[in-house]
């Protein structure tokens, strides 16, 4: 399973070889923000600093998919809880 067309090795893009081929279009800037809210709604105690944040990433992330933004979302808060243990250090 993959969220990338161009992820498919071509040998098994040949007839026969998969079940199901689905292509999405990619998300507008309105459901990116929808995604990045949910996603980072735990992160702010202040509402317009998450929605000024969410406007931002929302129009820098054209063709990311729903995963796309969810490992950017984790990945970014991963990196910040490392970097607050290594200055604690």
């Amino acid at each position: 399973i993959t969220n990338r067309l161009d992820g498919i090795d071509t040998i098994a893009l040949r007839s026969g070889r998969l079940d199901n081929l689905i292509e999405l279009s990619h998300l507008d800037e309105n459901q990116r923000y929808q995604i990045l809210s949910i996603n980072m709604k735990h992160l702010f105690k202040n509402q317009e600093s998450l929605e000024n944040v969410v406007k931002v990433l929302a129009k820098e992330t054209l063709g990311f998919s729903s995963i796309d933004l969810v490992r950017l979302v984790k990945e970014t808060l991963l990196n910040l809880v490392n970097q607050e243990i290594k200055s604690k250090k």
